[in-house]
């Protein structure tokens, strides 16, 4: 199995999950004076991170590679710190697609 795919694949589910949270936490938010609209864009953005972790660890190579780091960067624009994790497994899984090289099948 890939290191790049299961970064990815790891990476995108922890994304969804911080999406998660910070959508429970936005909940919670009106305590602390934020608004909807900045929740809003936090999960969503978690979201796509995730979407772009789970596909970008599936291609693998330089284009998986790239699609694995926009995720980790979304993941950390989005979430600020609570998406540092994913962040650094979608960019450290993205850095590792780059490196890898293409495996003829044999059949």
């Amino acid at each position: 199995m890939r290191g790049s795919f299961v970064l990815g694949l790891v990476g995108g589910i922890i994304s969804f999950l911080v999406g998660i949270a910070v959508l429970i936490l936005g909940l919670l938010a009106s305590a602390l004076g934020l608004s909807a609209e900045y929740i809003a864009v936090s999960v969503t953005l978690a979201f796509i991170a995730g979407i772009f972790g789970i596909v970008g660890g599936a291609f693998g190579g330089k284009k998986g590679g790239a699609i694995l780091i926009i995720g980790g960067i979304l993941s950390l624009v989005g979430t600020s710190l609570y998406g540092l994790l994913p962040c650094v497994l979608l960019i450290v899984g993205g850095a590792l697609a780059f490196r890898e090289k293409k495996v003829k099948q044999q059949t």
